[in-house]
């Protein structure tokens, strides 16, 4: 099987949202964006855990306020457990001062509920800023580690 025909590897989301009319509608709008995607959606905090446990994930979309979980709760949990993965807030309502102070903790990006036509770009900019950080965080062979010696391209240098 050529590479051309296989499908797209989907883009693993762990969506922390309690409503799931809300949840769907982001869902339906990446798909129809032409994005694939595959998304697990979780309300609470254990399921979140288990979560960024267990799950491949690329992308953490979360609401801010919820009735069980606090979106700053899962930013501080996403940024300790898993900080390579990109953590955008989507939420109904977000001041200026609590998006900055998301910012500032360490999220990727947020947007409001009622402007999800900056979504898709949103996600893009930030899957593509985590491969690019992953690919410059990573010594190429002969490439200088930042020790004064370059890579060995995986192999140890038996001293």
């Amino acid at each position: 099987m050529s590479s051309e025909s296989r499908p797209p590897t989907p883009l693993c989301i762990l969506h922390v949202e309690d409503n799931p009319s809300d949840a769907e509608l982001i869902e339906r709008l990446l798909v129809r964006e032409g994005l694939v995607v595959d998304i697990r959606r979780v309300f609470t905090r254990e399921d979140f855990l288990m979560g960024l446990r267990h799950l491949p994930i690329d992308l953490i979309l979360s609401d801010y306020d919820l009735p069980q979980f606090h979106g700053l709760a899962a930013l501080e949990l996403a940024r300790t457990r898993r900080p390579d993965v990109p953590f955008i807030f989507v939420s109904g309502f977000l001041s200026d001062d609590l998006a900055a102070e998301s910012l500032q903790r360490g999220a990727t990006d947020y947007l409001m509920k009622d402007r999800l036509a900056r979504l898709v770009p949103a996600v893009q900019r930030a899957i593509e800023h985590a491969k690019d950080k992953a690919r410059s965080s990573t010594p190429q062979p002969g490439q200088d580690n930042g020790t004064g010696n370059a890579a060995q391209g995986g192999r140890g240098t038996g001293a």
